[in-house]
């Protein structure tokens, strides 16, 4: 009685390997496009959250609540922070407050490869409790994949649009 051969030979185990390498490579690029996308949104749903906390903030405590920016000249440094003592510094420890307290400060290296720009006069908005926001502009998030921008309205409308995140409507 003859048995019969049994695992797998070396050049089986090659070509499957390659194969496998081969399947790899190839679903690479759309593996990284896929986690730039995650950043990109995942970035921008953290600074519409944080804008709409400032607004609410402002109608619960009846006062001016402030979200302060600063941003690197090529847009790859950035931190923001709300604060209810006006405009403040957030590369400063301590300086924006909320309640007294230090306030939550949200900066570039929460977010690798995420770059901000903004257009607020003076890079802040404030939201008032009667008035909406007193200085209207939006925020551009933007990496390899593409751009999102939070827009504030003078009346303190906060929405986010992109022409790349399908999740939001075109701008």
């Amino acid at each position: 009685m003859e048995r019969s051969p049994q695992g797998v030979t070396l050049t089986e185990l090659l070509v499957v390997l390659s194969i496998v390498a081969i399947l790899a490579v190839m679903a690479m690029p759309a593996f990284l496009q896929l986690m730039a996308r995650h950043r990109l949104e995942g970035a921008t749903e953290v600074l519409f959250g944080d804008l709409q906390l400032a607004r609410l903030e402002a109608v619960r405590r009846d006062k001016p609540v402030t979200v302060a920016f600063q941003t690197s000249v090529d847009g790859w440094r950035w931190c923001y922070a709300i604060s209810d003592q006006g405009a403040c510094q957030c590369d400063h420890r301590n300086d924006c407050r909320l309640d007294g307290s230090a306030s939550r400060i949200v900066s570039a290296a929460a977010f690798q490869r995420i770059s901000l720009r903004t257009n607020f006069h003076h890079q802040q908005t404030a939201f008032t409790p009667l008035r909406g926001a007193l200085h209207a502009g939006s925020a551009i998030l933007h990496n390899e994949y593409g751009s999102a921008h939070i827009i504030v309205s003078s009346l303190g409308r906060i929405r986010i649009c992109s022409n790349e995140l399908r999740l939001y409507p075109a701008c």
